[in-house]
């Protein structure tokens, strides 16, 4: 494949600019909950220096915030589940407007197979994007939410950190939850341009 038709590729799965970044936003927006909340959670594994040097009030801060912490883990689920219903009404609004171009590349003479492929690469990019911007977008807010608590309660400053099976776990969050969502808009999208 030449770099030219890969950039074609590209720019076809895409679409429309405007609605694939208002959709890489939703998928974002929801992965910086996850991606916050693991950052906030890696704070007491990554600050055993400072428990040497600040004792007890500083493992008694980081106890309490990692009881909170772990009820918001919990919620990765219900994040999950809302991406994945994120993702379902995405694609088919997506899915029906590559109606029209579904049609006029096979009018042309491509293969539904091909076509599919078009959709398939707009999620991963899609998820890929998403996975970008919510994981960096959550470190971010991690970081000035601890930065805060640690100003108002007077403990030393520890920089929440997202480690690199975190991000594997995010990425894989991220696409999972993007291809199963999209699966049952694509079954009908398939059957659509099979016509």
């Amino acid at each position: 494949m030449k770099a030219s038709d890969t950039g074609l590729l590209v720019r076809l799965s895409i679409g429309s600019r405007k609605a694939f970044t208002a959709q890489a936003f939703t998928i974002a927006s929801l992965l910086v909950l996850i991606s916050g909340s693991t950052a906030l959670m890696n704070v007491p594994r990554a600050t055993t220096l400072a428990q040497k040097a600040y004792g007890a009030y500083v493992s008694l801060i980081l106890a309490t915030i990692g009881d909170v912490l772990t009820i918001l883990w919990s919620w990765s689920l219900i994040v999950w589940l809302l991406v994945f219903a994120a993702v379902y009404v995405l694609t088919a609004h997506t899915l029906a407007e590559f109606n029209s171009t579904a049609s006029l590349l096979q009018a042309i003479g491509s293969s539904r197979s091909k076509i599919l492929d078009l959709v398939l690469v707009r999620m991963i990019l899609l998820g890929i994007v998403g996975w970008l911007v919510g994981s960096s977008a959550g470190l971010v807010l991690a970081q000035l939410s601890f930065r805060g608590m640690a100003y108002v309660s007077g403990a030393p400053y520890e920089i929440p950190v997202l480690f690199l099976s975190d991000l594997f776990f995010q990425l894989f969050f991220a696409l999972s939850a993007i291809l199963l969502g999209s699966l049952a808009p694509l079954f009908r999208f398939r059957k659509a341009i099979g016509r």
